[in-house]
Order: C-alpha cells, then sequence, then structure tokens
C-alpha cells in the first residue's frame, strides 16, 4: 500500500494493487471476486483482470476519488461538478498518474 500526502487537502489518498487485495478489504470490506478496481473513501484498489485496461481502471477509479474529495473537503455538491470541471480535470490526472505509476509501473 502507497500512501500519498494531498497535504492542500490535509487528506491521504491510500493506493492498493492486485497482490494487496486482502489488506484493501480488511479495512474497507469484501469486494465480489470479479472486481479488478474499487473506490472506498480515501483508497482505490487496482487489481488484475485479463481483457481490462488496467491503467484505463486507474483513472476510472481516480475519478471516483476526486469526487469524493472535492465532496468530502470543500463541500462541493456532486450535482454541481460541472461548475468545476477544470480543478476535476486537474485533480483526476494527477491522481490517476500517482495510481498508475503505484500499480502499473
Amino acid at each position: 500500500m502507497k500512501s500519498i500526502n494531498i497535504a492542500i487537502f490535509q487528506q491521504y489518498l491510500r493506493i492498493y494493487k492486485s497482490d494487496e487485495r486482502n489488506k484493501f478489504e480488511n479495512k474497507y470490506g469484501e469486494m465480489p471476486d470479479d472486481w479488478y478496481g474499487c473506490h472506498n473513501g480515501d483508497a482505490i484498489f487496482i487489481g488484475d483482470n485479463p481483457g481490462v485496461d488496467k491503467i484505463g481502471t486507474c483513472y476510472h477509479e481516480s475519478v471516483h476519488f476526486v469526487d469524493w474529495l472535492l465532496e468530502h473537503r470543500l463541500g462541493v455538491n456532486l450535482e454541481s461538478l460541472w461548475d468545476h470541471t477544470e480543478l476535476r480535470a486537474y485533480m483526476v490526472q494527477w491522481v490517476g498518474d500517482q495510481v498508475r505509476r503505484y500499480c502499473c509501473e
């Protein structure tokens, strides 16, 4: 598990890769066997699934984390995310890169 401090939001992002599934499930709850990606609060899990683009999964779960972070730390109503697309886009890019580096390189 890699923990990344996002100091500006006073929040950590915890990233779990496929061989850390048990650690993720012990902390955040069990997932169905066929789940290869999951977001739960401050954490993202990226697993392996043949035929599924792992890098795409990194960015998919990063969107969920960023939406949670915006709502959790800034009080942004998820229905008004369209008012924050540039902020959201930069955050997804940065978070997705962090997840990809840990899980795919």
